[in-house]
């Protein structure tokens, strides 16, 4: 999927939820109250992806929505921009309170919850910044996009948690994939249903690891494995980062399999802060490597300005600089 789409929200997840009682995010009153939430982000590259793209372009929009419809039910929805027009980016119904967004995978969870809806599939961690105005850079990994690319999909999934242990598990409609055909052409992988999730540990404060499987099963009888382990470490001004994902699939003279990882380190100088991700895909097809350099600086509440410079170590990409406003409310 390209990044200039709507690769859903974390926030779908990821902002609207906190550890604690879901009643401290969305407010019961009498009448129950609609809190409103959003983020835009405007992005300009020295190496548009084809020669007909600007170099300037709106890259994520989203709108959010959200309610409780009784103590214990509440709903959000957001339509995004998917590039072209908005559509719907993301839209759920939770059960019980959770919590999904980095204290599950850095800190203890309380309480389990349930979401049915269209969400971000929560394999690996960097589903955890999808949404441009959480990620510190300002591309996607190509670890991720190359493998699974920033999966967002229809289904349910459950959230639990244990002292130091936590559990995700989903049920959802799969996902799509498109390679070069052993002959020629362009072979296209349907998803229809998918299983998986991932077990996290949270052995101690600031730290967290854990480990994600998935079974994509698409249109006639083909069958794709995903499987991964991530790692991230925040201790003071630092926060590390790290994952893997092998991805095979064989089907109809098809048989491919993908390795990918990326390692990300953020260091906060006060109100601005400098990252590096070195970002690594093998596939049949030959190797992807490339090292991306940024910082972040924040000019007004709710509003940061980013630059990213990414270098192509191999493969046919260039070396590209992207400069990116960003505003969410």
């Amino acid at each position: 999927m390209p990044e200039s789409k709507r690769l859903i929200a974390a926030t779908v997840l990821a902002t609207t939820m906190t550890a604690g009682d879901v009643s401290a995010v969305l407010v019961r009153e009498d009448r129950p109250a609609v809190k409103v939430s959003g983020f835009a982000d405007l992005v300009a590259t020295t190496e548009p992806t084809s020669a007909e793209d600007p170099h300037w372009r709106i890259n994520q929009v989203e709108l959010g929505f959200e309610t409780l419809i009784s103590p214990r039910v509440g709903i959000f929805m957001a339509p995004g921009w998917d590039g072209e027009a908005f559509s719907l980016a993301s839209v759920y119904i939770q059960f019980e309170e959770h919590s999904t967004d980095e204290y599950v995978f850095s800190r203890h969870l309380t309480g389990v919850g349930f979401i049915a809806g269209r969400f971000d599939v929560p394999f690996g961690i960097d589903w955890l910044t999808y949404p441009s105005i959480d990620r510190p850079l300002i591309t996607t990994p190509t670890s991720v996009l190359g493998t699974h690319g920033a999966w967002n999909a229809d289904g349910i999934m459950f959230l639990g948690c244990h002292q130091w242990l936590n559990l995700i598990v989903q049920a959802t409609g799969g996902s799509h994939m498109e390679r070069p055909a052993p002959g020629g052409g362009t072979v296209v992988w349907s998803g229809r249903h998918a299983e998986g999730g991932r077990l996290g540990f949270c052995p101690l404060e600031g730290f967290s690891c854990g480990g994600s499987v998935a079974i994509i099963s698409a249109a006639h009888d083909r069958e794709r494995r995903l499987w991964g382990m991530d790692a991230m470490l925040q201790r003071g001004a630092l926060d590390l980062r790290a994952e893997y994902v092998d991805h095979r699939a064989d089907a109809e003279g098809l048989r491919l399999r993908d390795e990918a990882w990326y390692v990300q380190s953020r260091w906060d100088f006060g109100p601005t802060y400098g990252i590096a991700r070195w970002d690594v895909l093998e596939t049949t097809a030959g190797p992807s490597r490339s090292l991306s350099v940024g910082a972040g600086v924040p000019v007004d509440e709710g509003v940061v300005v980013r630059g990213e410079f990414r270098a192509a170590l191999d493969g046919p990409e260039a070396d590209v600089f992207y400069l990116q406003l960003a505003a969410g409310f």
